[in-house]
């Protein structure tokens, strides 16, 4: 059999049963001129919304993951069982047939092989990790091609990434996007290398973390995490090297980094021109709200049902380290010293 016993053991049962049955269909009758069942991938035991991948070789050095996007506790049903087996059998095979996939497989991986040199030539850390043939749309009719790339993220540490496309052009788009990104990681880590600092964050996300009693190790935590929830039930992100924040907590008041959301309340067009240049506790009182955070927009929209104004804040800006336990004022005209 091509598929191997110590790797059965370590599967739920169903998804073992699954494996053994494409197995056995696909080398029937000593047949060869057939896909080759690889590797078998399985959510991690507490990721209950995870799909199971059965991973074929369509060719030299060609994988393809399929399963039919369904979690571990399908296969557990018998009756579901033999209907996908017979369903990931069947696009094995077409795909191995189709020569189509082979030689767009090759010609996509060349792109990408160029694209990654092409991008650390120019001195962006960007890493190809694999390419491999993938199912793509809503229910995993289609077929691309999958890149994985290891590259900076919003956070400024290392990620894995995933790109899918199914021709060369979607492909350079989608990692243009990428690179892009990257080359605003770039200049914000070096930033933050200048100033000795592991990250900076803005003031209404700061607050947020204060109230929560966990400052210090909310911020710890979330150097090696793109994005933490609170004890509060707050969302803290990051965005380019920097913290920020939101908040559905409140049931009036709610914000997305800077953008502050008021339920119920329409403002007259002179209290909205007034508001300009103005703090933000002169409109709204919170723990979280400071008087140096200053109105630099308000929109408000009076529909019946449909009734809230939209604040836009200048938040001042912090930087941090974690090793030291340290935040101080980005340079700024107004960012004042925390107390």
């Amino acid at each position: 059999m091509n598929y191997h016993t110590d790797l059965a053991n370590r599967l739920p049962p169903g998804v073992r049963n699954a494996a053994y049955m494409i197995d056995w269909e696909l080398t029937k009758g000593g047949r060869t001129d057939v896909p080759r069942l690889v590797d078998v991938t399985v959510p991690m035991r507490d990721d209950e919304s995870g799909f199971v991948r059965f991973v074929f070789e369509i060719a030299s050095g060609i994988l393809i993951a399929l399963g039919w996007y369904r979690t571990p506790a399908h296969y557990e049903r018998a009756e579901y069982r033999e209907d996908a087996v017979k369903n990931i059998c069947t696009k094995a095979c077409a795909i191995f047939k189709d020569h189509f996939f082979i030689k767009n497989f090759e010609t996509i991986r060349t792109c990408a092989e160029d694209l990654v040199a092409n991008a650390r030539d120019c001195g962006l850390p960007v890493q190809l990790i694999d390419v491999r043939l993938t199912e793509t749309g809503e229910f995993g009719e289609n077929i691309g091609i999958l890149l994985e790339i290891e590259t900076l993220a919003h956070n400024l540490r290392y990620r894995t990434i995933f790109l899918t496309a199914s021709d060369k052009e979607t492909l350079k788009l989608k990692f243009s996007y990428e690179m892009d990104s990257v080359k605003h990681f770039v200049d914000a880590r070096s930033h933050l290398k200048a100033n000795g600092a592991h990250g900076t964050i803005d003031l209404l996300a700061l607050n947020t973390l204060k109230i929560s009693g966990r400052l210090d190790c909310d911020l710890r935590s979330m150097i090696d995490k793109l994005k933490i929830t609170n004890r509060n039930d707050e969302e803290l992100f990051w965005k380019f090297g920097r913290i920020t924040s939101k908040s559905n907590k409140y049931k009036d008041v709610h914000w997305n980094e800077n953008c502050l959301i008021i339920n119920n309340i329409v403002l007259p067009d002179v209290v909205c021109a007034g508001a300009l240049g103005r703090p933000v506790t002169d409109l709204i009182e919170g723990p979280a709200f400071s008087s140096n955070m200053m109105i630099i927009k308000v929109n408000t929209w009076p529909e019946e049902g449909l009734e809230f104004s939209k604040v836009t804040l200048d938040l001042p800006k912090y930087f941090f380290n974690i090793n030291s336990n340290r935040i101080w004022p980005v340079p700024s005209r107004r960012t004042p010293p925390l107390r």
